[in-house]
């Protein structure tokens, strides 16, 4: 007979215990109803009443569970007291239990438990006394189990705990193959997508996601998190206009119509305030609205004005701790450097600058106002590096100047206006932006990269091989971005054949940084690799092929109708190439020694670099190397020329 393993009955979604399940336990061992218990304990978290098999499902599950972890923590005492049964644990007859026995004839406490043993027996011979007291040892050692467990483990879920710490291996691979990885990522994910939150996981059904919410539900104390109204109601039977009358005014992260600060903080008093206000505005709310009304209503112009105003009215309030009216040229500096920063540094250095968590401003896009979830920045794509935890800063360049310039303006019409005393962003420079070195040595020698294809080469040909193919000869035959591989399209490759000599072969069109469009040509190799993968993918020849199809596929193999919405994801991408480079670092330990682990540390951006440095060794002129990447500038593409560090390094070891 097959073993039961120790996992939750089907139904549930719970990998591990919490404190409705010792509850329940405990009511069974006092000999209370299953059912009873269920509907209290355990109903809560499923939405619906159990089934009787359920239940007991359950419950073997809880036991299996606590004598496994007293097992684990060396209380097999404990263990053994768990795993009695309560119907082996009664004594039928109508005789007191020694506890009432002791009431009644030792109300001072003169007797010792052996004396008072002795006495009940004498007084009880037929009712079996020792028995009778071993019973109510094995119980109250059943209840200090209980309370030591509860006591010494975890029972209360944590935000950051990763989701597959409480619920269901299955389900938590769906969630974390979909980008969800803590229950605080799942909490947010769910107040943002609404009812339907579930739509697009794999395998996760509507029972499934409503057990989900549910155990959140009952469990918003400990998460400190809380999910929004509009979760629990279908869309359309949702009152938008109810949840928006609704939703409380609040000093916290959230739009400004539900905004509103301590009287210290609204304005009224900022520090610098004109003496002479020609407005109504009262405060920094009234005059920022004063001032929205200056450019209409409900255009993208007044949205992109209101979303700057906004931004930096709850900055000012929540992170700097003044009021808008107080904020002066060092204050309007730093606000500019925290536009800068987010995004682009990890969360132990920005805890260290900020007072606030940069996740905490950060949400999902297109996020309605009347949501708990919205947030005033858009959440960039996240990468799995912990240094580098986004794929991209949250602001370019391009929208940090426009907030800035916004700023500038209001605050000039508001000193016009006499309602500040000077525009405090007078005098405030854009952000230098610092070229970023392009850090060679993130780059693979001929022999590492010759060692990786061999490596590559072993592997057996399936979708994810084939893939992982054209990724790796993509990236290094044409030095593309990721942001332009996965965006790449079958229609984006035409062949060049010249008139004026037998020059002929492959290029790529290619949308770069700034929106520029390039022509980058592609090797033969690369077009070859291409050939294949599209025969994989079910395409019998390249005329047949869609032009809207994605170079890089998400689903890797299947003949489905071609869309770009299955073009593989940024994320998706690196982890795939990251995974491949950590499993190639320990499989070529042995032959690579050190090297190896320089393997292991390379991300997607090694394959352009690589591209680069090895061009120059093989004598690719610089400006032909500068065209394909789309530099806007030869001195950038020079920092691939290593030809003088070489000399040096080589130089100086003539001295030893």
């Amino acid at each position: 007979m097959q073993k039961t393993r120790n996992t939750p009955p089907a139904g549930l979604v719970l990998s591990r215990l919490g404190r409705n399940h010792f509850a329940f336990f405990r009511g069974w061992l006092e000999g209370l109803d299953l059912h009873d218990l269920s509907g209290r304990y355990l109903e809560p978290l499923t939405g619906a009443p159990l089934h009787e098999r359920t239940i007991l499902d359950t419950l073997a599950w809880i036991r299996r569970d606590l004598v496994t972890l007293a097992k684990r923590t060396g209380r097999f005492a404990f263990a053994r007291a768990i795993s009695i049964s309560p119907e082996k644990l009664v004594f039928a007859d109508t005789e007191p239990t020694l506890e009432e026995f002791r009431e009644d004839v030792d109300g001072f406490d003169m007797y010792s438990e052996a004396e008072l043993l002795e006495m009940f027996i004498a007084a009880y011979p037929a009712s079996g006394g020792k028995k009778k007291y071993r019973i109510e040892r094995l119980r109250e050692r059943q209840r200090s189990a209980l309370s030591w467990l509860e006591s010494n483990i975890q029972v209360d879920p944590h935000a950051d705990d990763a989701v597959e710490a409480w619920l269901i291996p299955n389900l938590a691979l769906h969630l974390k193959n979909y980008g969800i990885n803590t229950i605080r990522e799942l909490v947010r994910h769910i107040n943002h997508s609404g009812n339907r939150w579930h739509a697009g996981i794999r395998n996760i059904g509507a029972g499934a996601a409503a057990r989900i919410v549910y155990w959140i539900q009952a469990n918003e104390h400990a998460l400190k998190m809380q999910l929004s109204s509009h979760v629990l109601t279908k869309r359309s039977e949702f009152d938008v206009a109810l949840a928006r009358q609704e939703r409380p005014i609040t000093l916290g992260i959230v739009p400004i119509e539900y905004f509103e600060p301590r009287h210290a903080l609204d304005g009224s008093a900022g520090i610098n305030r004109g003496e002479r206000n020609k407005t109504l505005a009262f405060n920094d709310y009234e005059a920022i609205h004063l001032w929205l009304k200056t450019v209409g209503h409900g255009g993208n112009t007044w949205r992109s004005y209101r979303k700057e105003a906004e931004r930096f009215l709850l900055w000012s309030i929540l992170e700097r701790g003044k009021p808008l009216s107080s904020m002066l040229v060092d204050d309007c500096i730093l606000y500019r450097d925290f536009l800068f920063d987010l995004g682009r540094i990890p969360d132990r250095i920005w805890n260290e600058k900020y007072r606030i968590p940069q996740e905490n401003w950060l949400g999902k896009r297109s996020t309605e106002r009347w949501s708990e979830a919205w947030r005033p920045f858009e959440h960039p794509p996240l990468s799995n590096h912990a240094e580098h935890p986004y794929l991209k800063p949250v602001l370019s360049p391009a929208s940090q100047k426009h907030a800035q310039t916004v700023l500038k303006a209001m605050c000039e019409f508001l000193t016009r206006q006499r309602y500040l005393d000077s525009n405090p962003w007078d005098g405030v420079p854009p952000i230098q932006k610092q070229a970023s070195a392009i850090k060679v040595e993130r780059s693979f020698t001929f022999r590492q990269w010759e060692a990786l294809i061999r490596y590559l080469e072993t592997k057996p040909y399936d979708a994810r091989h084939a893939r992982l193919r054209v990724i790796l000869k993509l990236g290094y035959g044409t030095g593309m971005r990721l942001s332009e591989i996965v965006s790449a399209l079958w229609g984006d490759i035409r062949y060049f054949e010249s008139t004026a000599s037998d020059v002929k072969g492959w290029e790529i069109r290619v949308t770069g940084k700034g929106m520029k469009e390039r022509m980058v040509a592609m090797p033969t190799a690369v077009m070859m690799e291409l050939r294949n993968y599209m025969a994989y993918r079910g395409f019998e020849s390249l005329a047949e092929i869609p032009e809207d199809t994605p170079l890089i596929d998400r689903l890797g193999m299947a003949n489905v109708s071609p869309d770009a919405s299955l073009s593989l994801s940024h994320p998706a991408l690196y982890k795939t190439l990251k995974a491949f480079f950590r499993e190639a670092s320990i499989a070529l330990s042995d032959e690579l020694e050190e090297s190896a682990r320089q393997i292991e540390k390379a991300s997607t951006h090694w394959l352009r670099h690589t591209s680069g440095s090895h061009a120059v060794a093989k004598g690719v002129p610089i400006e032909v190397i500068r065209d394909n990447f789309g530099h806007a500038s030869i001195g950038t593409t020079s920092i691939y020329i290593t030809t003088e560090t070489e000399r040096r390094i080589a130089e100086i070891e003539k001295l030893m």
